[in-house]
């Protein structure tokens, strides 16, 4: 299982908790449900802006305002309410409460060995609250600590010479290191994290197969629209 970014322990979130309160997810999801059940970039930019303001707001601003050299605009992906409410605020999934299908998911029961990425700038998702999922796994986890922010870290190309990352693997049942032992351990490369985790794959894959031709398996084909974001007005 390889997982990106992704916290399982909410209880330090980081910056993006000044914007996460029980009085501001109802007002988001009022607002979201007055547009057709969802937000746009526009209203989901401000508060990403502001968590980076050097990064996010001042660069734009003297590219587009003083030098004149604008950029098209990009949407935002969408943020579901159930991983702001269930997760970000109560902290469900790291305390035994989150479900699905009924019943509650205890992370101590998985047993397939992880992959982890995180991303030294991230500010979502922190790199050392990433790292709490050493705390609920017993199996082998692999840590991989990456350069770069919250996307680009994760979305590199690799051959990208300016990234450098730290790996280093706890064997299944093996003592928990913290965070700032790991991080002195872990000795920095050059380059991609991509390769490393190609190698991983490798290691964990069966080999190459023909896959089955369409419909062998009985599966109805999946329609699609040309709207590919259509999805989010499903219930």
């Amino acid at each position: 299982m390889t997982l990106f970014a992704a916290q399982t322990d909410f209880s330090e979130p980081g910056e993006v908790s000044l914007f996460i309160d029980a009085a501001e997810l109802d007002f988001l999801e009022t607002m979201a449900g007055a547009s057709g059940g969802y937000l746009d970039s526009r209203q989901m930019s401000g508060a990403f802006q502001a968590l980076r303001s050097n990064e996010l707001v001042w660069p734009n601003f003297i590219r587009d305002y003083f030098l004149g050299a604008r950029e098209p605009m990009s949407d935002l992906r969408a943020w579901h309410r159930q991983y702001l409410r269930s997760l970000t605020l109560g902290n469900d999934l790291a305390e035994g409460r989150y479900q699905v299908g009924g019943r509650p998911i205890a992370l101590q029961k998985i047993d397939v060995p992880v992959f982890k990425v995180s991303v030294e700038s991230d500010y979502v998702a922190p790199w050392r609250s990433v790292y709490k999922i050493h705390r609920f796994l017993n199996g082998k986890v692999t840590f991989l600590l990456t350069t770069g922010g919250h996307d680009d870290g994760i979305v590199c190309g690799r051959d990208d010479p300016d990234r450098s990352f730290r790996l280093l693997a706890r064997p299944a049942e093996a003592d928990r290191l913290d965070p700032e032992t790991w991080l002195a351990r872990a000795e920095s490369e050059a380059g991609s994290w991509w390769p490393a985790w190609a190698a991983w794959l490798d290691l964990h894959s069966s080999a190459f197969s023909v896959p089955p031709a369409l419909g062998a398996t009985g599966a109805k084909p999946v329609t699609r629209t040309l709207d590919p974001g259509s999805y989010v007005f499903e219930r």
